[in-house]
């Protein structure tokens, strides 16, 4: 998996996603969910733009905008790589304490989010299993009626045949035969 951010060069000419360019991606359908975790990565440069060759480079030391080429620096400071991935580096001290504090409650908001979610989400798998559990009996019960029906019936054939069987005098053992009565 690439590092945010990633870029490649090819004949002195600098490749790299961009929050529009992610867009129309997004638009076109070459953003799926397949590929949608390599957001920011090499594999979907060369998707978006259609490239072949050239170098790949990445960088994740935010400390000074020469460790980047001068249009990538541009774009960072216009805001146009905000949905790519987040830079430590590029904040004031005072500014990264309150990215922390304003992070720290989104993240609690989507941990009661989530946990709410995941409890919709057990109450409706409970309900779901009761309606299928309560399904099952009763179709449980459906064919306890008709197997208990088919046997009821079987035996009264059996008995029948048995007894029609027994009727006549040749078929009972000796013994039961009516000249030994």
């Amino acid at each position: 998996m690439c590092k945010f951010i990633s870029w490649t060069e090819k004949e002195g000419e600098v490749f790299f996603c961009d929050n529009d360019d992610i867009r129309r991606g997004r638009d076109k359908g070459l953003i799926t969910k397949d590929n949608e975790a390599d957001i920011a990565g090499h594999g979907m440069i060369r998707l978006l733009y259609d490239l072949e060759g050239g170098k790949d480079r990445e960088c994740t030391n935010f400390s000074t905008p020469e460790n980047f080429p001068i249009k990538i620096v541009k774009a960072i400071k216009d805001g146009k790589l905000s949905s790519m991935g987040i830079a430590g580096g590029l904040l004031t001290q005072a500014a990264e304490e309150q990215y922390k504090t304003l992070q720290k409650i989104a993240l609690e908001q989507y941990r009661a989010e989530d946990r709410s979610a995941w409890e919709q989400y057990l109450a409706e798998a409970r309900a779901a299993c009761e309606q299928h559990i309560a399904e099952e009996r009763a179709a449980y019960v459906r064919y306890k009626a008709k197997e208990r029906a088919a046997c009821k019936q079987y035996k009264a054939e059996v008995r029948t045949i048995f007894w029609k069987l027994f009727m006549i005098n040749d078929n009972r053992s000796i013994l039961w035969r009516d000249e030994y009565a």
